[in-house]
């Protein structure tokens, strides 16, 4: 449903302000733990973070912005019958709730984290879903 759509390849994963660094040598883009080979809308959406509610027309400029300069125009195409920027949104916080959970899954948290994580899990597959219109 549009997941193949261009841009395509190499997703940071948690791409924001924080992840760039800016020194003698330039700009720099850091921290790709979370990196993997996907849409590459979803890195455009989480710009703007997952902790605040998702706000779509602020992501839709940023894909008029990413064309504008220069980005493949497939990514301000509708997909799965929703904007660009709202498609985007939803399945990055799918994407983020499943990081949350395997993290989990894989010990990297402690036990008295649980809690606060599964609040995370929750708010991120809640906006999902109604994003996604699920």
């Amino acid at each position: 449903m549009g997941a193949d759509r261009q841009p395509f390849g190499l997703c940071h994963g948690e791409l924001h302000p924080t992840s760039l660094h800016r020194g003698p040598a330039g700009l720099r883009l850091l921290d790709f733990g979370k990196a993997f080979h996907g849409p590459g809308l979803l890195d455009l959406a989480t710009w703007f973070g997952t902790r605040h509610r998702p706000d779509h027309d602020r992501v839709a400029h940023l894909l008029g912005l990413y064309v504008a300069a220069g980005g493949h125009p497939d990514a301000l195409a509708s997909r799965g019958g929703l904007p660009a920027a709202t498609w985007a949104l939803g399945w990055h916080r799918v994407w983020a709730a499943a990081w949350f959970i395997e993290q989990a899954a894989t010990g990297a948290f402690d036990a008295t984290t649980d809690t606060a994580h599964g609040v995370i899990v929750h708010r991120q597959l809640t906006s999902a879903a109604a994003l996604l219109r699920c």
